[in-house]
């Protein structure tokens, strides 16, 4: 361990008389005592630990756990500080290290996190007990049980014939034993063990590869089966005859409730993050349980549409009892209802608000259900929109050149040709916008000087996407296009898409990141606030247009299946 101390990292240590108490009872400590920083460096460590490692402690300090550790037990340690959020509250393991003279020993650790004023985690606190035996004379046993009564795991030192000679006070716990009751008997046989292999199969392990590691479940006097990783090491005198044996017992239950604790928080941190998340949106949003019919969560936005506070639990017919139709109807029939009987289960609807201080508020709303897995609906999400728009002014921005009909279809497809749309497809949709009845396809060819077979094409991708309806004349057999509502919305419906994705893969990475320098998260919020408005301001615009177009092309397609332009290929 001769590499270069690296810089010191610096510890808040208060006041002199703080630190000069916390020095003192580092060193009275009767167990390696290190301190580190969230990183893994040494901030602190007391003698003994660095007699350990046979280093002044300056030349500990500021050096990676990692860096004093042998290699088998250097990727748990990166590991560990790695995942130190997700860390409970206190851990515990049992390592092998080598002492300064190279003598291995079994060094049981117990980490402790510390966190700053903000609740993150600043500094690891770890305790190291020396949990090798060393034979003092031959058949005897020399340790400190004090120290051992400090270790969580359940610490066994056995004869090489699996006979007791003490246990400490976690086994003791553990095994519902004591010492007096468990000194000089086989444990495996008086626990009734039975594990990934039998007892003497795993007694024969140790003696023969000095060491086993393995799943053993006991039965306790009282009849609870106890299942634990049990690790089990052999020590020999300085002849190489087997002197006794250390068994370390994990009990795998208390893993399981420290992940269960550990899934909890982090569940407990999601919905706090996804909260975040709702009350930020601005459109207003309102999730009804449909097995109660009540509200299950709003959001600031709705209650400011509402101009009243909604508590969650109130039943939707009064949360909604100021909210109608345009033609009067209760908002809960296009809500709730059409919402459980519509087969795609969406709606769109424009909806009136009266408001406390009677004023109204016209809305646009969307609903959609939740399903669980067995595909029953079990919630319905409404977010509703103020539908009040400003007009652009009149003015400057307008060409100054003459805008005639060609044209304004050659511009109109160059503008679609940005947005990734063939500016053919452009100047059709043009020449169908400003035509009042359908155009045959033979000539919208010839007025935009296209081949048929180039325009075909162009009007299969519209049909797919239900842009385009294409009516056959039965005398001529000729092909007639027009547009569905007499409009083309695919520009807008895509300029949606885009800025709530970009909202959604934003709040995501606030969500994922809570780390990130404050200006920064005000600035990424803001940034998707702006395109989550956006898009709300957008689907509302398009819920009234786009539903008018889908009642058209399904009405049109019930009675005009076969009406499609043959493609290039096929003439």
């Amino acid at each position: 361990m001769t590499e270069a101390s690296p810089p010191i990292p610096e510890f808040p240590t208060g006041t002199l008389r703080e630190r000069d108490l916390t020095d003192a009872l580092m060193q009275i400590a009767r167990s390696l005592v290190v301190l580190t920083d969230r990183a893994g460096h040494v901030v602190r460590c007391n003698a003994l630990a660095a007699q350990f490692l046979g280093l002044p402690p300056q030349q500990v300090v500021g050096r990676t756990v990692a860096s004093l550790l042998p290699d088998d037990a250097a990727d748990a340690a990166r590991a560990f500080f790695e995942h130190l959020d997700r860390t409970p509250p206190r851990s515990s393991t049992t390592i092998v290290m080598r002492r300064h003279d190279g003598e291995r020993r079994f060094i049981s650790w117990t980490n402790v996190p510390l966190e700053d004023p903000t609740g993150h985690t600043a500094f690891v606190l770890s305790s190291g007990v020396d949990v090798t035996v060393s034979p003092a004379t031959p058949g005897e046993v020399r340790f400190d049980a004090d120290l051992l009564d400090l270790v969580d795991d359940a610490v066994t030192i056995l004869e090489p014939d699996g006979r007791v000679r003490s246990l400490n006070a976690a086994a003791r716990r553990l095994y519902g034993q004591s010492d007096e009751e468990v000194r000089g008997q086989v444990l495996d046989e008086r626990l009734r063990a039975s594990g990934d292999l039998s007892p003497e199969e795993a007694r024969v392990a140790v003696l023969r590869h000095d060491r086993w590691t393995g799943t053993m479940t006991y039965r306790t006097p009282e009849g609870d089966r106890v299942t634990v990783q049990s690790r089990r090491v052999l020590r020999r005198d300085p002849s190489g005859a087997p002197s006794f044996v250390v068994q370390v017992d994990r009990d795998l239950r208390r893993g399981e409730d420290e992940a269960r604790e550990a899934l909890v928080e982090r569940l407990t941190e999601e919905r706090a993050r996804l909260d975040a998340v709702v009350r930020g949106l601005p459109m207003g949003l309102l999730v009804i349980d449909t097995t109660t019919s009540r509200v299950s969560v709003t959001n600031p936005s709705f209650e400011r549409l509402l101009g009243h506070e909604v508590q969650p639990g109130a039943t939707v017919t009064r949360t909604l009892s100021a909210v109608t139709t345009v033609d009067g109807r209760p908002a809960t029939h296009v809500l709730v209802e059409d919402v459980l009987r519509s087969p795609g289960g969406v709606t769109h609807a424009e909806l009136r608000v009266e408001r406390p201080d009677r004023s109204i508020l016209r809305v646009t709303a969307s609903a959609a259900p939740v399903h669980d897995r067995l595909d029953r609906i079990v919630a319905i999400v409404v977010t509703l929109r103020e539908a009040t728009l400003r007009a652009p002014t009149p003015s400057a921005s307008l060409p100054a050149s003459s805008m005639s009909t060609e044209f304004f279809g050659r511009r109109f497809g160059r503008a679609l040709g940005t947005l990734g749309h063939p500016p053919l497809e452009g100047r059709l949709v043009a020449l169908l916008l400003l035509s009042p009845t359908p155009v045959s396809l033979s000539n919208a060819a010839r007025t935009l000087g296209a081949t048929k077979g180039a325009l075909s094409k162009v009007v299969h991708d519209l049909l797919a996407r239900h842009d385009l309806i294409v009516t056959r004349a039965p005398s001529t057999r000729e092909h007639h296009l027009s547009l569905p509502g007499g409009t083309f919305l695919r520009d807008l419906h895509q300029q949606r898409e885009l800025s709530l994705s970009i909202a959604t893969l934003t709040y995501a990475m606030l969500r994922d990141n809570a780390d990130l320098d404050p200006d920064v998260t005000d600035r990424a919020r803001a940034f998707a606030d702006l395109r989550a408005a956006h898009a709300g301001a957008l689907d509302g615009l398009l819920a009234e247009p786009a539903e008018v177009q889908r009642r058209e092309v399904g009405a049109h397609l019930a009675q005009n299946w076969d009406a499609v332009v043959p493609r290039p290929d096929d003439d």
